[in-house]
Parts: C-alpha cells; structure tokens; sequence
C-alpha cells in the first residue's frame, strides 16, 4: 500500500493462494488487509487471464460507494459489456411464502432505487447497462448469476448499505470473493464521495 501510494498507483493487482490440500482458493490476510485498507481499488486476479475482460458484473445497493465501484469498472474496462446486479431483501422469504403483492413492491422499490441510480451517474451517459434485480441475500444470488452468465470481473464497494457492500469487507463478502469463478475488482469508498 505505501509503494502504490508513494508512486500514485492507481490500482494494485493481486492473486490468491491455493490450499493444495482442499483444491480450493484462499484469499489470505494481505489480499483482506489490501481489500479493507488500500485507497486504490484492488484487482483480485483468480485465475491466468486468457482475454480482455468483457462481460463486468458490478454489484450495487444504489449507495455511493456503488457508484465509485462502477466508476472504477469504467475506467479499467470502459468498453466491456456492462451488468448492474442488485440484490433486494424481501422479509421473510424462505420462512413463510410472502404475499406477490409484498414481492412485487420490494421489486418495484429496487426498480425505482436502479432508476434514480442510472439517472445521477453521469458516467452513464450514453451507455445502456443491464439492470439485474433479484430477490434474496447478495452473496448467493450474485455468485449463482455471476457463474451463470460467465462473468470476466465481477466489481463490489465495501462501502454501502447493505449486505456485502459494507464497511469492513466482513465474512460475507470474503466468502464471496472465494466463491465467485471470476476475477474481483474491490473498490473501497473515498472521503471524496
């Protein structure tokens, strides 16, 4: 962090470590402490690049640290294929069926929150990202949409609202990250914001 500091650094790229015992990647203490501590977006490389990044996943809450994390996807790859992911709560799914009614008005609030969103970010002028709303917890249903639909990077703040856009990078997100078959770009907030 003081190199890429001390030489205006932009960006720090890092990779994982693999637990050879259990196949599987670990994030390790520095890609956490360079994930919660470094003013440069972190760029969590899983595996050996083969091609530019084309299809960018960038999970949102509508908050502004959402909205400098996509501004951060924009200046890394600003011809990619561009999806906004957000993931709304809606009480008491998986305990009891709620009403289509409810359903339908938690979507209806996301739907407003993307709106207003798109319409206060300059950057997008121009562009036409995907909107993808989808009801349940942000770690599950962006890992599922993420290896669906083969996304190159996959971009989060840890900043914001809610769930694994929050202020330490916490559990949720750090199981995210080793779940997820993607690359991650970690983009924390700035005072500047």
């Amino acid at each position: 962090m003081e190199t890429a500091d001390s030489f205006g650094c932009s960006l720090i790229v890092t990779g994982t470590a693999r637990d050879e015992t259990l196949g599987r990647l670990l994030l390790g203490t520095t890609v956490e402490k360079l994930a919660r501590q470094a003013r440069q977006p972190v760029l969590v490389v899983k595996t050996r690049p083969r091609k530019p990044y084309h299809d960018v996943l960038v999970a949102t809450d509508f908050s502004p640290g959402s909205r400098q994390a996509l501004r951060a996807a924009l200046q890394l790859v600003p011809d990619a294929n561009l999806t906004l992911f957000h993931a709304y709560d809606v009480p008491f799914q998986g305990k009891t069926v709620p009403d289509d009614a409810i359903t339908r008005s938690f979507y209806k609030g996301a739907e407003q929150s993307a709106l207003e969103f798109t319409a206060y970010t300059p950057e997008l002028a121009g562009l036409t990202p995907t909107i993808v709303l989808e009801p349940g917890q942000p770690e599950t249903v962006l890992s599922e949409y993420s290896f669906n639909h083969r996304s190159d990077l996959v971009v989060t703040g840890t900043h914001g609202r809610t769930g694994i856009l929050r202020t330490a990078i916490g559990s949720v997100a750090e199981r995210l990250l080793e779940s997820l078959p993607s690359d991650v770009l970690i983009v924390r907030l700035s005072e500047t914001e």
